[in-house]
This record gives structure tokens, C-alpha cells and sequence, in this order.
């Protein structure tokens, strides 16, 4: 998950104190989803100060958290509350609620990607909190968004999602907030430790 244009600003808590929240600037993103419930992704984002690195792990509703940056030790809390990693593939949500809510919809032709992927590019208007789950509920994205929606032209999944958010334009930021989803290495084995305590 990359983000660019405006930034995007939420809270996040990186202590056991519920209190203790800091608000952060979302910037990246790489995890791996392991079905059916559980997910593991190292995420960066920007402080007013500094530049944090974080890393999340959920199974099922047990989430964990910890920011490597600080050397801080994992947490057993939630990052993102009432998040479940099986909503990413699940019937009522995740990618197919996101897709399957696209109205207007517009076929744009073939096209290659930037790394050469032969995809099919369609947009159209998706339902904001259906699309919010798909970076781990950390959005809060009211009403109708655009959505660019890249085929794989062999596979037939889903390669790639970009979701604009056009009313976080600004004088100070004219390019509006997008979220640039890509999907890679299906199947592919798991490459992380889960967290334990300590």
C-alpha cells in the first residue's frame, strides 16, 4: 500500500496507555495475508519529528503491534479496533465488496504497468467504507470514491487498486489523497515470525 498526493492523518497508540496517542502521517505499507484470518505487514509513517517504522500482526481479532524504529517490544493491543484480517477476502468484505460495489463503471482498455504486467484497466465509483477495508480499516472514507481497478490480463485477480479521495484537496495540497493497493505474490509461503510477548 503506497499513499500519495495529501497526506493522510490518523492516531495511532504505540504505548499500553490508551491515552497516549499520536497522530501520524501514513506513508507505506508491505504485508502478507495468510488464509483465512491472519495478517502481518511492516507499515512507515511520519511523526512532526521523525519517520517511524511500525509493525502490525493480526490473527483472527488478536492484534499486535510494535514500532521496530523504537526498539520498543511488541504489544498485544489493537492497532486498528473491530479489524479481522478475514474481512480482506471475506464474502461481505475486502476486495470483493470493494469491487463488487463499483458503480459507473468504465472499461479503459489494455495497458502494461510500470514492472510490465499486462492489465485490463477499468474505473468506476466504490462505496468509501467498503474500500476502507482493504488497508486494514486504518481509513475512514465516508460516502462514494474513484476507483481504478487493474486485471491481471492472464490471471483474471486483481493486480492492483487506486483509490482517490478527492475532497482532501487544499490550496496547500492540490493533488488529492490516493492509496495505490498492489497485489503480488499469490500463494507465495509465509516469511514472518509471529510476536510474542517481551
Amino acid at each position: 500500500v503506497l499513499q500519495q498526493g495529501a497526506p493522510y492523518n490518523f492516531a495511532i497508540n504505540l504505548s499500553q496507555d490508551p491515552t497516549e496517542l499520536m497522530n501520524v502521517q501514513f506513508r507505506l505499507a508491505e504485508g502478507q495475508f495468510v488464509s483465512p484470518d491472519e495478517l502481518y505487514a511492516k507499515a512507515s509513517v511520519k511523526t512532526n519529528i521523525l519517520t517511524l517504522d511500525v509493525e502490525i500482526y493480526a490473527k483472527d481479532a488478536d492484534q499486535w503491534f510494535r514500532a521496530t524504529s523504537l526498539s520498543v517490544p511488541w504489544l498485544n493491543a489493537p492497532f486498528a479496533p473491530g479489524f479481522n484480517p478475514i474481512a480482506l477476502v471475506g464474502d461481505e468484505g475486502g476486495f470483493e465488496a470493494a469491487l463488487t460495489s463499483l458503480v459507473e463503471l468504465n472499461f479503459l482498455g489494455a495497458i502494461n504497468l510500470e514492472d510490465g504486467q499486462p492489465v485490463w484497466h477499468l474505473s468506476g465509483i466504490a462505496d468509501g467504507q467498503k474500500v476502507a477495508a482493504l488497508v486494514v480499516g486504518l481509513l475512514q472514507i465516508e460516502g462514494s470514491v474513484p476507483v481504478d481497478v487493474y486485471i491481471h490480463r492472464e490471471t483474471g485477480y486483481p493486480v492492483r487498486v487506486l483509490v482517490t479521495q478527492p475532497n482532501t484537496v487544499t490550496e496547500q495540497y492540490p493533488d488529492p489523497t490516493q492509496w495505490i493497493i498492489d497485489v503480488y505474490d499469490i500463494n507465495a509461503p509465509a516469511e514472518f515470525t509471529r510476536p510474542t510477548e517481551g
